[in-house]
């Protein structure tokens, strides 16, 4: 024990601190075990490295798999240097194996010259060390300058350990394939004799119906706003694009200086207001919920108030089981199904807030209750649920909107006065943020709901005025030089989604304080929101031009089916290729874009199998559970002239 303590403190630590950086190469190591190897035998660690000794290619092979330090371009590359990680590993002679250690270092400034350098004090350099597999951070006496744990640490049996909760999953995954598998079967049986069946449930899992409906592409009406699936598409590849550019941060690479910087750059601001997408989707939510809502707005109100509770079990429904595998592949599997320097530790980080704050993640409020927390975003299950529980919460709050307003209109038709009613909503909405960072000078929470209500109750305006007046001819019917004012107003609208990305880029990545950057954001969200609204109407109406033929294409309908999937899985499908690299990697552009079309594709397969697993089962078993039940009446006669009285007052209404 004391042994392998001089060794490793003499050999990584004083070598580049008491020494001034000095190159740690085979002799020094060498030497190091052999002046050390007397001292070293009193502990198993020591033992094993006298008996490794041995086998001289085994011995050199975990030499040259630690990390050396300094290496080449140290000044302006990460400071991460991983080692061989699958050398180590490899290691094997009898009963000793190579186990791999990702490990710090902090070096004082004060040995590196400023003018050379952009290290500050208390960096901390992560360096890969290879040890037996007996040897432990209780083995040395540590450097006060160096982090070493056993977390840090892991051979390959350790990857391959399963727990419980590991095989259980397993046997459910095994489950649910096996109901896609008969379920499927069942179905081709009867297409194929071309008979139908009065127990649908036996289709749910079928990969050969739901496939269809999920590739299935149609030319839209009235009642759908096609445009929608442009713009998740679109929306969808931008947020991939974000994280992807934000992972690269988190990359060993050799040109740390240009990623450090790379969000300022003009050229990327398309990438790097990646944000304002979420509020894309949370503007597309509110004005969905809105637009279906207002359909059934003749309903009584007793009927109304009946039908929140099962809104929310639909929604529910709908949106949990796919989330919820998400939830236990992340504390299961996920770990079995890579390896790497940081795989081992990253997938701990991931499952780590999971266990601990699951009951957050499942109630929908890890956005309020998990920002308090010490860590803040290092303590959220999944980070990008955030959106989950916000939109939840959000739809909670419909109910209260929708209902006086589908009253309203059902006795007044004042739908002018709605609308006044609902832009001073927005306005409260887009001002409140600003009152509570002012009131609460510590709340800094950017995934807060009331600060995104705005971008929601913009879309319930928007969804409300379209279903009152899609059968109305549009306002450029009663303008003079129609076609003249909407090119100048499509002009303005893009001049303000670019000037709306490139203000984000700028309080986003220039150290604006938190109170300015709230303000902005209050102010270039809801502008943000009434451009898309532009959009919609104006594509609606046949006024979008070559936007709404783009938008339109029906190939979006696909992709726009599988956005709520792709969104689940897609910081995953990041995660795993960051945690798996072995090397230090040079970022540009190309690499960038490479990146991220692999990610984009990946995700897409990925959320195909999420989709057809757990996603559209559901949807199906929903609706068989609440399908409203027909009674067959006992005289055709009587029901007739009944059927003809209903049609004609729904005519008069």
């Amino acid at each position: 024990m004391v042994g392998f303590s001089i060794f490793l403190s003499l050999t990584l630590l004083s070598a580049c601190i008491c020494e001034q950086i000095q190159y740690i190469n085979f002799d020094v190591i060498d030497r190091m075990f052999n002046e050390t190897s007397h001292l070293a035998e009193e502990s198993l660690c020591g033992r094993q490295i006298k008996e490794l000794k041995s086998d001289p290619k085994q011995y050199w092979n975990l030499i040259d798999s630690i990390s050396k330090f300094p290496w080449s371009g140290v000044l302006t590359s990460s400071l991460i240097d991983l080692g061989n990680y699958d050398q180590c590993l490899d290691v094997k002679h009898n009963s000793v194996t190579g186990k791999y250690c990702l490990f710090g270092i902090i070096i004082p400034a004060a040995i590196i010259p400023k003018a050379i350098s952009t290290f500050e004090d208390n960096d901390v350099f992560k360096l890969g060390l290879c040890l037996p597999d007996q040897c432990t951070a209780n083995d040395f006496k540590l450097f006060n300058k160096t982090i070493l744990n056993d977390a840090f640490c892991h051979t390959k049996e350790d990857l391959k350990k399963f727990t419980i909760g590991d095989f259980a999953m397993i046997l459910f995954l095994a489950f649910i394939a096996s109901l896609m598998i008969l379920s499927t079967g069942y179905d081709i049986y009867l297409y194929r004799k071309q008979r139908k069946t009065d127990h649908q449930i036996f289709l749910a899992f079928s990969v050969f119906t739901n496939g269809k409906k999920l590739f299935q592409t149609a030319k839209g009406n009235k009642n759908q706003i096609q445009i929608f699936h442009g713009i998740k598409t679109i929306s969808m590849a931008w947020i991939i694009s974000g994280h992807a550019l934000t992972g690269w941060s988190n990359y060993s690479v050799i040109n740390r200086y240009i990623v450090d910087h790379y969000r300022t750059y003009l050229r990327v601001a398309y990438i790097s207001t990646s944000l304002l997408t979420v509020d894309t989707f949370f503007y597309m939510s509110g004005f969905l919920v809105a637009f279906l809502y207002m359909k059934e707005r003749k309903k009584p109100l007793a009927v109304h108030i009946k039908q929140v509770p099962l809104m929310i079990i639909h929604r529910i429904i709908r949106i949990t089981p796919a989330v919820a595998m998400l939830y236990f592949f992340t504390i299961t599997i996920l770990k079995h199904l890579g390896s790497g320097p940081m795989w081992k530790h990253g997938t701990e980080i991931l499952a780590k807030p999971c266990r601990q704050y699951w009951w957050t993640f499942f109630l929908y409020i890890q956005n309020y209750f998990n920002s308090y927390s010490r860590n803040h975003d290092e303590d959220y299950c999944l980070l990008h649920t955030w959106y989950l529980s916000a939109d939840m919460q959000m739809f909670l709050v419909c109910p209260l909107i929708l209902i006086p307003i589908s009253v309203v209109l059902r006795k007044t038709k004042k739908l002018k006065q709605i609308l006044v009613g609902m832009t001073a909503l927005n306005v409260f909405f887009v001002v409140l943020p600003i009152i509570i960072v002012y009131a609460f000078n510590d709340y800094e929470n950017d995934y807060a709901t009331h600060a995104r209500m705005m971008s929601y109750t913009i879309g319930i305006t928007m969804g409300i005025y379209m279903q009152e007046t899609k059968d109305q001819p549009s306002l450029f019917e009663k303008i003079r030089h129609s076609s003249l004012v909407n090119l100048l107003t499509w002009i303005v609208v893009l001049f303000l989604l670019l000037a709306c990305a490139l203000i984000n880029q700028e309080i986003s990545n220039n150290g604006y304080s938190y109170h300015n950057v709230v303000i902005a954001h209050s102010l270039v969200r809801p502008v943000w929101c009434c451009c898309i609204s532009w959009m919609i109407y104006s594509c609606y109406h046949g006024y979008g031009g070559i936007i709404n033929w783009i938008l339109t294409r029906r190939i979006f309908q696909v992709t726009s089916k599988l956005s709520y999937c792709m969104y689940l899985t897609h910081a995953l499908v990041i995660d795993h290729h960051l945690m798996i690299s072995r090397t230090r990697i040079w970022f540009q552009d190309y690499m960038g874009f490479i990146d991220w079309c692999g990610y984009f594709i990946i995700t897409f397969v990925v959320s195909v199998i999420w989709t057809l697993a757990f996603e559209s089962p559901m949807i199906t078993i929903e609706r068989l559970i609440f399908k409203r039940p027909t009674q067959k009446p006992k005289d055709k006669n009587i029901e007739a002239p009944v059927q003809e009285h209903f049609k004609q007052k729904e005519l008069k209404e």
